[in-house]
């Protein structure tokens, strides 16, 4: 027994694989290195038909692994459909074809129709263009690549009506769930580094904003160490007290301009009245 791999078009631009296993006497042409001899034996020894139609159907086979020696799977299901389905379809078309008075193959004996039969269905171009030569194009011009498919799974397609659609909607369901949850496992990591770098930004704006108090906020005095809180604690305009930036224009008693609400008072002597350029203490 051996097998061959088959891709079949799912309708979405995908395609299934699947393997079956063939008997090496069931192919006419040479796939893999595969003789006909068993069955050429048998046809001749029966008397089912010449060795010419034999030999002419082998060369169409063994032209068309020729042409697409990736896809001989398809090849030989064509050939196993052809000899199943096609020859008798061949067969009956002659017969009404003859008995009509109609052009038929001068080769047609009604006696023995499977000589001329097995010609006709290796010259059959249509027949091979549908089940060979366009699937073939497709699998190929996809990059030759498919979803695989154990044999049990493929029965269960052909035997179940909406099986097949039915594990692919759960495949699908599946995978979409897998990509919304690394999409949002990956919000959660940009949301995480929006906020620290948030975070960061608001400290670095705070620092910039609040003036280094040194040891004036321990209680030193002079004019170069001024202050950072008053006797309640509330923090001090720095921008009011050094008249620079937004608050420098605001008289004395005014209300602050800047971002964080503080307290306009001097930063030495801690006195409303005026600034730290205007103080006198120290």
């Amino acid at each position: 027994m051996q097998k061959c791999r088959v891709y079949t078009p799912m309708g979405d631009g995908t395609y299934l694989q699947r393997d079956f296993q063939i008997q090496a006497a069931t192919l006419l042409g040479k796939l893999r290195g595969t003789s006909s001899k068993p069955i050429k034996a048998a046809c001749l020894m029966l008397n089912i038909c010449s060795i010419a139609s034999l030999e002419a159907y082998a060369k169409q086979v063994e032209k068309l692994t020729t042409q697409w020696p990736r896809c001989w799977g398809l090849i030989y299901l064509a050939d196993d459909s052809g000899r199943a389905e096609r020859l008798e379809k061949i067969r009956r078309k002659l017969t009404i074809e003859s008995a009509q008075n109609r052009q038929v193959p001068r080769e047609w004996d009604p006696n023995c129709p499977w000589s001329c039969v097995f010609v006709q269905l290796a010259m059959d171009t249509d027949f091979c263009a549908e089940r060979i030569h366009h699937p073939a194009a497709a699998w190929t011009a996809s990059g030759g690549k498919g979803a695989p498919c154990v044999a049990a799974e493929a029965a269960v397609f052909d035997a179940t009506q909406g099986g097949q659609r039915a594990l692919g909607l759960e495949q699908e369901l599946s995978q979409t769930s897998d990509r919304r949850k690394t999409q949002a496992n990956r919000d959660r990591r940009q949301a995480k580094k929006r906020r620290l770098a948030s975070d960061r930004s608001e400290l670095a704006r705070h620092r910039a904003a609040t003036p280094s108090s040194g040891k004036g906020a321990g209680g030193a005095k002079g004019k170069a160490k001024g202050k950072s809180k008053d006797q309640s604690g509330l923090e001090l305009c720095y921008s009011w007290a050094s008249g620079k930036r937004h608050c420098a224009d605001v008289a004395p008693g005014g209300e602050c301009k800047g971002p964080v609400k503080r307290i306009h008072k001097c930063r030495i002597c801690l006195s409303p009245s005026h600034k730290d350029a205007d103080c006198r203490s120290g």
